[in-house]
């Protein structure tokens, strides 16, 4: 990962010296790899969460709130969000590093504007800090809500990174017919 994150870098230092020339090269030495970069992050997103929607009260008659199987239930759903955290945090920030930069470049409107939606995917809309949806549900489980509203807040997420993710895909859409067109 240090190897990717290290040519990533060297590609957005040819950029600011403008020795990438051209939004087909643009495309291909950082945009795509950034957006299949994404796709790599909103894979372990939708699995993470998904599990953890399915492990944390899978069973329609959940366990009563003040039970033993309700604290362990809690704490083990707490423990993978913790965990998966770590997974994928390199890509993420290899994901910032590209943003930052691209924020500060001059760029035809199709490139601007999927780099904003790469922002927008970020709960914060800025990769940057550290408040994320598994934090955020982390704090809300922390407060030891009912299981019908554990699982109406996975379902939000869910439901907010499926369109984020939609839009993400939409500007890379018009972003490759846009260059198409250039050729």
């Amino acid at each position: 990962m240090i190897e990717a994150l290290i040519a990533i870098v060297d590609r957005l230092i040819s950029l600011l010296q403008g020795r990438i020339a051209g939004r087909k090269e643009l495309f291909d030495r950082i945009l795509e790899p950034t957006f299949n970069d994404l796709l790599l992050v909103h894979g372990d997103y939708i699995s993470l969460f998904e599990a953890g929607r399915q492990s944390a009260f899978p069973e329609d008659s959940p366990p009563a709130k003040d039970s033993q199987e309700y604290t362990v239930r809690l704490e083990a759903t707490k423990a993978v969000l913790l965990r998966s955290r770590l997974v994928l945090e390199p890509v993420r920030t290899k994901i910032r590093a590209v943003a930052d930069q691209l924020l500060h470049v001059s760029l035809p409107p199709e490139e601007k504007d999927f780099v904003a939606a790469v922002l927008r995917y970020f709960p914060t809309g800025d990769p940057r800090l550290s408040r994320s949806h598994g934090l955020n549900l982390v704090t809300f489980l922390e407060q030891r809500p009912d299981p019908f509203s554990i699982d109406l807040q996975f379902e939000t997420i869910l439901n907010e990174i499926r369109n984020q993710w939609s839009s993400v895909c939409i500007a890379f859409g018009r972003l490759k017919v846009a260059i198409a067109r250039e050729r």
